[in-house]
This record gives structure tokens, sequence and C-alpha cells, in this order.
């Protein structure tokens, strides 16, 4: 919206918030998303654990494919 206000054109919060939606989308779903993730991908939620336990699992997992 900032973006949008410095350049003087209309800034509309919920048409922006679509808008991201509508890519977000793009981007994560379908065939050819560019950012799905792959289908032997391993997914590591890192929402609440430190940056130490991190890297723990990561190298436990390398270990247990090796």
């Amino acid at each position: 919206m900032q973006q949008l206000a410095a350049m003087d054109l209309p800034a509309d919060e919920e048409k922006i918030r679509q808008d991201i939606s509508v890519r977000d989308q793009t981007d994560y779903l379908g065939e050819h998303a560019v950012n799905k993730m792959a289908d032997d991908a391993i997914m590591i939620d890192t929402s609440h654990i430190t940056i130490h336990t991190q890297i723990e699992k990561i190298v436990a997992l390398a270990h247990s494919v090796l």
C-alpha cells in the first residue's frame, strides 16, 4: 500500500490482500508451481525451535539417509 501511495496510485487494502492470495496460490499450487515442494522433500517445521535444534534435526536426517 505504501508503494502505491508513494506513486499516487490507488491503494485498496482488500484488493491487495486478494492479489497476494492469488499470487501465493499460483506460486505454491499446481503442476508447474515455482515454489512447489518436491515430492520427496522432507519438511521441518522451524516455527518454535532454536537454530541449534534445527541444525540437529537436519544433521540427523542427513545421517539417516546415508
